[in-house]
Parts: C-alpha cells; structure tokens; sequence
C-alpha cells in the first residue's frame, strides 16, 4: 500500500522530503552494489547514455518474477531512510502486485534518474508539491523534483506506474514510459525546449 502523503501535516512532508533527498547518494550507491553483484557492468551508470542499457537490464530482472524478486545486496548503512520497503510504501503492508526487492529496485531506479536530473538541471530541487484550492491534488504533500517543471516530477512513482502497467496490466515495456524518456522529457522541460 502506497503511503498517503495527503494526510500529512506540511512539517511531515518536510521532513520526509529532506530525508528522501538526502537519501540520493545512497540509493546510487545501492544501486552499483546490486549491479555489480548480479556481474553487470556498473559503466551504465555513468551517465544518461546508459540508461536504456539499466532499463533493460532492470525490466529482464522483474520479468523473471515481480512477487519473488530479492535485491542481492543490503541497503547502506548511511541511507537515512531505512526499511524493509522504500518509504513511500507502507513498512506494515506488503505489496500484492510486487516483492520488497522489487519495489527497492522500482525505488533505485528512480532515483538514479532523478540523480541524473540533478547534475543536468543546475535549478533542480527536492520539494513537497502542495496542490492549490479547496480540493487535494493526489501528489498534495509529495517529495518531487522541481525546477522548470512547475508540477514537479516524482521519478519513483514514475517508475512503479511503468512497472505496474507491465506487471499487473500486461503492457509491453515498449509502451511503458522507459528511463531513457523519463530522464529526457524531464531535462527538455528543464532547459526550456
């Protein structure tokens, strides 16, 4: 069950945010550990040209089975946000649809992108987006990215929703929103093209 930002007080969603973005390098490094154990070449981190090689490799790795996969490597000590699952979903309830070690790697990846991003977008920052008028926006207290994208981007939950839609919907990954586009349509909205 995904975390209900919503109800949230602004202070929450505060700290949270300034965990979460705290939280990038260690995700990063979570990231390379687990490529390295599984013999992956950690090159395809480098940099944005390396992400459709990481899409597919992650996108082979949850077709071999979404429920059942287990990260080979332990979270890092130094990650300030630790849990059996990422802390946008609930520490209490699993996932139905996808194992902890899946919903980790859906969360690695996001943040890498978002990593990415951050070095591409020098006016990019972490945020809570606050939806305006009498009614909450869904994302009302979320940590997103923001920049020149006035909505802010939530690479994670990104992620998931391509993840979901294969997994749970059966969309082939080539209609799925990959990393690649993610990270480009983000850089695009960011450099004003």
């Amino acid at each position: 069950m995904m975390i209900d930002f919503g109800s949230w007080t602004l202070a929450e969603a505060r700290a949270y945010c300034a965990a979460y973005a705290a939280a990038v390098p260690a995700r990063r490094e979570w990231l390379t550990n687990e490529l390295r154990a599984r013999g992956q070449d950690t090159q395809i981190l480098a940099g944005p040209a390396g992400l459709a090689e990481l899409w597919a490799w992650a996108t082979h790795l949850i077709d071999t089975g979404p429920t059942t996969l287990r990260l080979l490597t332990p979270q890092p000590a130094a990650d300030p946000q630790p849990g059996i699952r990422p802390p946008w979903h609930s520490q209490d309830e699993p996932s139905h649809r996808l194992s902890d070690g899946a919903l980790w790697l859906v969360d690695l990846l996001g943040m890498h992108v978002a990593g990415l991003v951050l070095e591409a977008c020098p006016g990019a920052h972490w945020d809570v987006f606050r939806g305006s008028g009498r009614i909450r926006d869904a994302s009302h207290h979320r940590t997103k990215l923001f920049g020149a994208f006035p909505d802010g981007v939530d690479f994670s939950s990104n992620v998931y929703g391509s993840v979901i839609g294969h997994v749970v919907h059966g969309k082939p990954w080539r209609n799925q929103r990959s990393l690649e586009e993610l990270y480009a349509l983000t850089v695009e909205a960011c450099r004003g093209n």
